[in-house]
């Protein structure tokens, strides 16, 4: 294989004598609007590569810039030409677009197996090796494949964040899907999904309901913290009756006073009870909260009440 740039090697070729590359990164080259603005601004300001194949050229970086100009009627534009195989041709196409990051996490993903499985261009240390990554973040990507096709479609539109998607590997199918559903629907953190995909993985009770996350049980937070104020309130009503009751016939001006304050809280303690009515209600409850068995439990719940929701 020779990879040096042969004489003369930059110069304008017409589009009609240029094909896309027979092995594309990506399957679609997305909007190239901005990119044919730039293009008619400023011109090409960067060669497309190409290396010679059978009759014509190939593009081997730059086919989004290609696509563009074809879409400005531009008929010749200007070319590096190096002579490469098509495993060198790969890599370079590869390597560029990595480190420019043109590729979402799943493209990147599916060119990478590609290249380990599908082609048998080498291993995926050699691979790291040539586009200046470790092998463990080339290995990562791979295993994004495992994951349902529809998660990966949330990851490609960025609802559902690499590290999330990388807590997810390891379940099973359903339970993958079953968090998903939830990220689709409430934001929460990587550390979140972190710990109840450790959950979803074990069969064992949680003791103790609070080693929920903050975000599924805030609902169940907020129903113990009213629970705790009608406590509270009741217990000043008491207090207030044996003031009262206490007070001399001649203080019945105090008295007056002190009953009206014990109406204002007999109906701060009616309006917490109805809160609480309320609460139980939309957790499934009726006024008190019950054990958590476990997270898992706790997850898919929150996911029948998404479905109930959407099909109305």
């Amino acid at each position: 294989m020779k990879s040096d740039l042969l004489p003369d090697a930059v110069e304008e070729i017409h589009v009609r004598l240029i094909k896309r590359p027979s092995a594309p990164l990506r399957e679609e080259l997305g909007s190239l609007n901005e990119l044919a603005a730039s293009i008619f601004e400023n011109g090409l300001l960067e060669p497309i590569v190409v290396r010679p194949a059978d009759s014509r050229f190939e593009v081997v970086a730059g086919n989004r810039r290609l696509a563009a100009c074809k879409m400005l009627g531009i008929r010749k534009v200007l070319c590096h030409v190096i002579e490469l195989d098509e495993k060198a041709a790969y890599e370079v196409a590869l390597t560029e677009n990595v480190q420019h990051r043109t590729l979402n996490p799943i493209e990147e993903a599916r060119a990478f197996e590609r290249y380990v499985s599908t082609y048998g261009y080498g291993g995926e240390t050699e691979l790291a090796r040539k586009i200046g990554k470790s092998q463990q973040y080339v290995s990562q990507r791979i295993r994004l494949l495992s994951l349902p096709d529809d998660l990966l479609v949330r990851v490609t539109r960025r609802l559902v964040t690499l590290s999330q998607a990388a807590e997810l590997l390891g379940l099973e199918e359903d339970d993958q899907r079953t968090i998903s559903e939830v990220m689709a629907h409430e934001q929460i953190s990587s550390r979140t999904v972190r710990r109840l995909a450790r959950q979803l993985k074990s069969t064992g009770e949680s003791e103790d309901p609070f080693l929920a996350p903050r975000e599924f049980d805030q609902s169940r937070r907020t129903l113990v913290a009213v629970r705790r104020c009608i406590e509270i309130l009741r217990a000043s009503m008491i207090r207030f009756d044996d003031v009262i009751q206490r007070l001399g016939e001649d203080e019945w001006l105090l008295k007056e006073v002190l009953l009206a304050h014990r109406a204002t809280i007999h109906e701060q303690i009616d309006g917490l009870y109805r809160l609480r009515d309320r609460l139980g209600r939309a957790e499934g409850r009726t006024g008190f909260t019950p054990p958590i068995s476990t997270e898992r439990h706790l997850v898919r719940a929150r996911v029948k009440q998404y479905r109930a929701v959407a099909s109305r």
